[in-house]
């Protein structure tokens, strides 16, 4: 089914892990900049074909195509402005890609730089937790993104500024923040929901780690059984209604690949990531808005994982998980030194279930799958003999 083995995503995971290894060992700003210049060549210097919609999106910014789909309705209003800006500016593929992967990934790289404990791990958990999966397809949807995480990093910011008696932004912060989710929102109107959450997970307290974990666990024994139901059939009937912000993403609903994974293997696997990262965290940390949006993440896949369209809506949460699970690794005061090494012994085992799952994933890659992942090529080969050229 597969032409090759696809060694360059080989190659990434190579270079981040023994990264990662070298942060665990001197967290030195060098590694943590090796890494980010590492990670942004990959994504920025891939070839537009890497990525579902990819290759219809830069067509259209660079004014070969004048529609980016055959969808008759139109697109968010301030896409277009930004393709009205990057025709003017520039025809050529590899800068309109250069200038998508900066607008998207400048967010990432700042939360990841100074909040996760070991960068390149974190950079390394960004393809193992399959956020890939929106920021290597869905333009629009994360550029508007970028602006709404933009402005949660500021409220962050702000909070900590303030010291530890600052519970919640202030009344700038929060403005901030709702004029970047409107930003976001007129790009994708699904930004809209991932600004709602962010503003829920700023105001709603985790009282203890028993809430969390029962979150966790509670929807994973509850999606089990609310997967026998017809969830599809909720979000077809919104569809009839023609609800815009369902509406486009509709169309996700038909993708039925994903149905063929193993329900078990699907919820378990963040789960228990999520319970890991549980367990092994400082207590202070738990009310963290990251742990809680990665938390919540968790909650919303373990009950809607027979909903397709979820994969696309989850990974966005799984980057904030990219930054917890880091904090695993917290050096923890004496006496606690026990509880230290084992957290060392878990990650390393965790990192290495799931580079086995992604080596399996890169030597089994289907070239008639949705996602379009495979085989990777940078952008200055010739890819016109990508087996995914033929669904444009």
């Amino acid at each position: 089914m597969q032409n090759y083995f696809d060694y360059f995503y080989a190659i990434l995971y190579v270079i981040l892990l023994f990264l990662s290894y070298r942060a665990g060992l001197h967290n030195d700003k060098r590694t943590t900049w090796i890494a980010i210049a590492i990670t942004f060549f990959f994504i920025a210097f891939r070839a537009p074909v890497v990525g579902a919609d990819t290759y219809n999106y830069v067509r259209y910014l660079t004014g070969e195509h004048y529609f980016y789909n055959l969808d008759p309705r139109p697109l968010e209003i301030f896409f277009v402005y930004y393709r009205e800006f990057i025709n003017y500016i520039t025809d050529s593929r590899f800068v309109v890609m250069l200038i998508n992967t900066t607008i998207t990934m400048a967010p990432v790289f700042y939360m990841v730089k100074k909040y996760s404990y070991n960068a390149p791990l974190s950079l390394l958990m960004f393809f193992y937790l399959d956020c890939t999966a929106i920021y290597f397809v869905g333009l629009r949807q994360i550029i508007g993104f970028s602006f709404i995480l933009w402005g949660l990093l500021y409220c962050i910011n702000e909070m900590e500024h303030r010291g530890s008696s600052a519970k919640f932004p202030s009344y700038k912060a929060l403005l901030f923040l709702g004029i970047s989710i409107l930003i976001g929102y007129f790009f994708h109107t699904s930004n809209i929901v991932y600004g709602a959450i962010i503003v829920l997970a700023l105001f709603t307290p985790l009282k203890s780690k028993t809430v969390a974990s029962s979150l966790i666990c509670g929807s994973a024994v509850f999606g089990f059984i609310l997967g026998r139901f017809d969830v599809l059939g909720f979000f077809n009937f919104l569809y009839l209604l023609d609800v815009d912000s369902t509406a486009r993403l509709s169309g996700y609903l038909l993708n039925e690949e994903l149905h063929q994974v193993s329900a078990i293997n699907i919820v378990a696997r963040l789960s228990v990531l999520g319970l890991v990262s549980l367990y092994f965290i400082d207590t202070e940390k738990m009310n963290h808005v990251f742990f809680k949006l990665f938390v919540f993440g968790i909650t919303i896949y373990n009950l809607l994982y027979s909903v397709p369209m979820i994969h696309r809506f989850v990974p966005i949460f799984n980057l904030f998980g990219t930054i917890v699970f880091t904090w695993i690794l917290y050096k923890r005061r004496r006496g606690q030194e026990n509880k230290y090494q084992w957290a060392k012994i878990v990650c390393i085992l965790v990192v290495l279930y799931y580079t086995r799952s992604m080596f399996i994933r890169i030597n089994e890659w289907d070239p008639n799958s949705e996602d379009r992942m495979h085989p990777y090529y940078f952008i200055f080969q010739d890819y016109s003999n990508h087996p995914s050229i033929k669904k444009f």
